[in-house]
């Protein structure tokens, strides 16, 4: 029987050579790792059990803080929470929270019940940019010292109101750009630009008998607007691509971290292959569970 690949997402901080990554699977389990873009060292994290809505979270621009957005449904995990909260047990399915990557462990946490809004942009360091709901959300835990909460008014959705800003604020646009042909429909396509070329990046609804499944196609361009490289139809998830600092193409696919210099000349490099990471209980250490 053939294995599913891991499904990888990143997040590279706007300010510091760091990133995040999400790993996951089995579906219910993903795990959070530290990517030091200076030395390509990848720092294996938490795990948790429930969905991470990775669209809906983002990275401080110094990489030391992440806000996240998670549900977990479990009947037993709920209880727990709404005995130690003193909340419904309805409204702690759904929750967001700020912790010190490559951590889960919430310093500032609020529950916000249904599965709409949630997570957040960091504004800047010590300012975070809250997916607010029209509905109340319980602050569980507050922001330390220093730090600041502002809403950002987004309209009532599940990831697309706060992942058009998040690809806004980490360099996408969706602007038609001169080097691609006139009947190329931009609409709806994403492009970064970077030393070596552009990246494309484009969502789609493919519907199987009477299913909806998202895709994603990829595609790396030089700078004259040649295909280099193209992944077509992939489920979400099992392709990310971004380029860091040093303008290095940074590429997850099927589970395996590739870094690729120099783009277009050469080949990517493998620096990581993530698909035999196994759940493990992983215990923060100290200086993860204060503010930085």
């Amino acid at each position: 029987m053939k294995s599913t690949p891991a499904r990888i997402f990143g997040i590279v901080a706007t300010r510091a050579p760091i990133a995040v990554l999400f790993r996951r699977g089995p579906s219910k389990l993903t795990q959070l790792l530290l990517w030091n873009l200076e030395t390509d060292e990848i720092t294996p994290g938490q795990w948790i059990q429930g969905k991470v809505f990775v669209r809906r979270c983002d990275l401080s621009p110094d990489g030391k803080l992440l806000v996240t957005a998670i549900s977990n449904y479990s009947a037993q995990k709920n209880k727990l929470a709404s005995e130690e909260y003193g909340l419904e047990t309805w409204s702690t399915s759904f929750w967001t929270a700020v912790s010190r990557p490559p951590y889960f462990t919430a310093l500032a946490l609020w529950f916000l019940g249904a599965s709409y809004n949630g997570g957040g942009i960091w504004v800047d360091n010590h300012t975070l940019g809250f997916n607010n709901q029209p509905y109340a959300d319980h602050e569980a835990k507050p922001l330390g010292s220093g730090y600041r909460r502002v809403d950002l008014n987004l309209d009532v959705s599940e990831d697309r109101a706060i992942w058009n800003q998040l690809l806004k604020s980490r360099g996408w646009t969706a602007e038609r750009s001169s080097i691609f042909r006139r009947d190329d429909p931009a609409s709806g396509i994403r492009f970064k630009l970077f030393r070596g070329g552009h990246i494309r990046y484009r969502e789609s609804s493919v519907r199987k008998r009477w299913l909806w499944y998202e895709s994603e196609t990829w595609e790396l361009l030089d700078s004259e607007g040649n295909i280099v490289r193209a992944f077509e139809d992939q489920p979400e998830g099992h392709v990310w691509i971004d380029v860091d600092h040093r303008e290095r193409v940074l590429l997850a696919v099927s589970g395996r971290i590739y870094v690729w210099e120099g783009f277009p000349s050469g080949e990517p490099s493998l620096i990581a292959d993530l698909n035999s990471n196994s759940f493990a209980e992983c215990p923060p250490p100290e200086w993860a569970l204060h503010w930085p």
